[in-house]
């Protein structure tokens, strides 16, 4: 008796439209790109909070000198 061949997976459906709307996880509707946008939104944001600093590093004179109790 020969070994069948196990079935074929089911057909990937077809991508969805971008524009397509569906509920998120907290229930609101909203779109693929509205949630893309709202990602690059975020990525950006986070690279405006950083420290800046020179391109020799800092700049500032560094704190060699901490006064103690005796002067």
């Amino acid at each position: 008796m020969a070994a069948q061949a196990p079935p074929r997976p089911a057909p990937t459906p077809p991508p969805a439209s971008i524009e397509a709307e569906y509920k998120d996880s907290e229930g609101n509707t909203t779109t693929a790109k509205a949630e893309a946008e709202k990602k690059v939104k975020m990525k950006k944001a986070g690279l405006t909070k950083n420290i800046l600093t020179g391109p020799q590093g800092l700049t500032d004179d560094a704190d060699i000198y901490t006064p103690t109790l005796l002067g």
